[in-house]
């Protein structure tokens, strides 16, 4: 909820108004194509038929692991391939001409990013600009890449979209009860995001129909985690006046990723804003209390 691009690893920087890989080479201007994906206004999910203009040039998109916040979608931080060295140099910068304010998600031979009301999609060598889906409404959300899509959601329209991560088309929309107020996160085929409604969702990846919903005290802030069929996340808090919240679930959740279903939860003193990180049979968490926990991911 809100967290920062730490990112670093992969050499990917943001920056406002436009987005910079940083490494070893010159910078180059790379144009932007006006080419748009269609959608649909149906709230039911839709698949369309128009596909963006692709350079003559074109580089087939070569499709890499699964890429979205915090790595994985047991969200440790880890990357493969360790990364590059900081060389201080600019390799390539793309000027998207909006604001960006979520992360990239690197998969195979492209990154992914959103700017405005834009997802695109760019090649992580030079920066050429291989497809461009405009007008899907505020995406204040980091993108998530698996399975061949591209997942995300506009905060001003309540839409989740499904986006071909070769092409760019829009594959399905589905309208959602609420905001989306966290990152999304994608494991086994079934996306995970929690609501300003307060609740967590399930959507299936390839139509985009919810399976399953979980009730949370107030209005979800936490990424979703993840890992051997559990997802984990915090219960949330209503924004109060100042920098502290006015009402908080104190509660991190353990829920069954293919019901719904709650396998336990344990409460903290002052409630879990940050997402967790699954590794070696734990769970590890930072609470408003200043601790950070590990608890056991089979019993809590």
């Amino acid at each position: 909820s809100g967290e920062l691009v730490k990112d670093d690893e992969k050499q990917v920087a943001q920056v406002k108004n436009g987005f910079a890989a940083v490494g070893i080479g010159k910078s180059a201007p790379v144009p932007v194509p006006t080419t748009k994906s269609t959608k649909t206004s149906t709230t039911a999910p839709t698949t369309t038929t128009t596909t963006p203009t692709i350079p003559s040039d074109d580089t087939p998109t070569v499709l890499g692991d699964d890429a979205m916040f915090m790595a994985g979608p047991a969200h440790t931080g880890e990357y493969d391939g360790g990364g590059t060295a900081p060389a201080g140099d600019i390799k390539w910068k793309f000027d998207t001409k909006g604001m960006i304010v979520s992360n990239p998600a690197v998969s195979g031979n492209r990154v992914y990013f959103s700017a405005g009301d834009s997802l695109y999609g760019v090649d992580i060598a030079d920066g050429e600009n291989y497809w461009k889906a405009e007008g899907l409404g505020a995406l204040l959300v980091s993108p998530a890449v698996a399975d061949g899509m591209v997942y995300t959601a506009s905060g001003s329209k309540n839409v989740l979209y499904a986006i071909d991560a070769t092409n760019g088309k829009e594959m399905w929309q589905s309208t959602v009860a609420a905001k989306v107020t966290t990152n999304i996160t994608v494991a086994d085929g079934t996306v995970y995001f929690g609501g300003g409604d307060s609740y967590y969702y399930a959507v299936d990846g390839k139509t985009g129909k919810e399976k399953w919903k979980f009730k949370t005290g107030y209005e979800a802030h936490v990424t979703p985690s993840v890992a051997d069929g559990v997802v984990y996340f915090g219960g949330g808090w209503s924004v109060g006046v100042g920098t502290m919240p006015d009402s908080i679930d104190k509660y991190l959740y353990a829920v069954d990723a293919a019901t719904g279903k709650e396998k336990w939860k344990v409460t903290t003193v002052g409630g879990v804003d940050g997402t967790p990180a699954i590794s070696g049979g734990s769970v590890f968490f930072g609470g408003w209390d200043g601790n950070v926990y590990a608890m056991d991911v089979k019993t809590g």
